[in-house]
């Protein structure tokens, strides 16, 4: 069923001609839904949706969804999905020795939900750092920098085990990043990368807790958009 930003209600009946026709004629229901109440469905139970606008009709667009991180992530520098240029990965860390400037991490690249958010890196305790490096977090290798700041580990970090910066996301941002920046002569050892909702604490303290490890994706066209009840929930007639 189609999927438009102007319809004008959250959903219901199609009234135009050819819908009331098929009605009358078939006893079809002939659905519609709004375009900015489907995403807010999806959201609340549990999904992200974006849309892949077709260039030659307007019925081809395919809706893509994928599982949403319920309250963000927490990923160890295992996970293949964290990279480092510059760092040596260890067993439960990866450490940068201050020889060679470079990303010490980079990653997960993973997909979140427009509002605001914290992110950063939970850095290795009793660890060796000391000089300067840059935390941002950005999108599309670095062309979207949503939070940057630069960190004197020897000044003011000497006895925090996080590195955490405060963003915000207009919409729903695929490829995010949170990346960690060594200068000439820093030595810092990172254990995991973070990002949670403001509302949810435990995440930023770094607990040993499950998150998903990958998004779950799937599309569907406006054609089969009303078979997708699950995502409609109680919402559905």
């Amino acid at each position: 069923e189609p999927i438009k930003e102007d319809f004008p209600l959250p959903w219901g009946l199609r009234l135009d001609g050819e819908s009331l026709w098929a009605i009358r004629k078939n006893g079809w229901m002939e659905l519609g839904f709004n375009n900015s109440y489907f995403k807010e469905v999806l959201r609340r139970t549990g999904w992200l949706g974006s849309v892949r606008v077709s260039r030659d009709v307007g019925w081809a667009n395919l809706w893509e969804l994928t599982e949403q991180y319920e309250l963000g992530f927490e990923i160890s520098m295992s996970d293949p999905r964290i990279e480092s240029q510059s760092g040596e990965r260890g067993q439960d860390a990866i450490t940068a020795s201050g020889c060679v400037p470079g990303y010490v991490v980079y990653g997960p690249r993973v997909t979140l939900t427009s509002g605001q958010w914290f992110g950063g890196l939970c850095l290795a305790k009793g660890a060796e750092r000391h000089g300067i490096v840059v935390v941002d977090i950005c999108s599309d290798y670095g062309k979207q920098t949503y939070a940057r700041k630069e960190v004197d580990l020897t000044e003011t970090y000497s006895a925090a085990d996080i590195l955490e910066l405060q963003f915000d996301l207009p919409s729903v941002v695929a490829n995010l990043e949170i990346r960690l920046f060594s200068k000439a002569q820093a030595t810092v050892a990172v254990e995991k990368v973070i990002s949670s909702d403001p509302r949810d604490n435990t995440v930023s303290n770094c607990p040993e807790r499950q998150r998903p490890t990958m998004p779950i994706g799937f599309a569907t066209s406006w054609a089969c958009a009303i078979h997708s009840h699950p995502v409609l929930g109680e919402h559905y007639p």
